[in-house]
């Protein structure tokens, strides 16, 4: 049943990590804010944060491998947020650049950024963000600011790059079985750190 994969795997008293529904690639994660916003362009500078992403990429990483990160920003309930009206960052296995791929694109802007940098960057604007190598607050990763809402674009160009564009959309592929699975593996590894930590 699909209820389980709305679960968190790994939470703390500000977060927590989910897997997503939809994740064609295993391992597919996601974090929240437990307090309602439409992006994270302010928690950036929050070390609380930054720490529990760096928890949670490097536990999907032992799992599956070299991971990157992103972000659809909003501003309001719309087509950025891509149809979950709550701000949260996607973690996901794979080894090749996101960067490069969005790059080559050639549909928007891309301005190379440290993360700190992002909310002064956006100010106002509904944006993009991804990262190759997210590890701290001095991380870098490419920032694109939108005239116009962009629905799912990170699953589009990832589905793109395996030849499965098609299927690209959580909405109408939910990818139930291996989102399950990816749940029980990554509960598991949370749940083995939490006993091993006395946390």
């Amino acid at each position: 049943c699909l209820s389980s994969i709305d679960q968190p795997i790994y939470e703390d008293e500000s977060f927590y990590a989910i897997c997503s529904v939809g994740g064609f690639i295993s391992g597919w994660s996601l974090i929240f804010p437990k307090e309602h916003t439409f992006n994270l362009s302010n928690y950036y500078f929050d070390s609380q944060f930054i720490d529990f992403i760096t928890h949670v990429k490097l536990n999907v990483e032992k799992n599956y491998g070299k991971c990157i990160v992103f972000e659809h920003g909003a501003l309001e309930e719309g087509l950025t947020s891509c149809g979950v009206n709550h701000a949260h960052l996607h973690i996901v296995p794979f080894e090749e650049s996101i960067e490069k791929l969005v790059k080559s694109d050639g549909e928007l802007q891309w301005k190379k950024i440290y993360i700190s940098e992002l909310a002064n960057e956006v100010e106002n604007s509904e944006y993009l963000f991804c990262s190759d190598s997210f590890l701290d607050e001095d991380s870098l990763g490419l920032v694109a600011k939108l005239t116009i809402p962009q629905s799912q674009y990170f699953r589009k160009i990832l589905a793109n790059f395996y030849g499965i564009g098609d299927v690209y959309s959580y909405k109408t592929h939910k990818f139930e079985d291996q989102s399950l699975h990816t749940h029980k593996k990554l509960k598991k590894s949370f749940s083995t750190y939490v006993e091993n930590n006395n946390l």
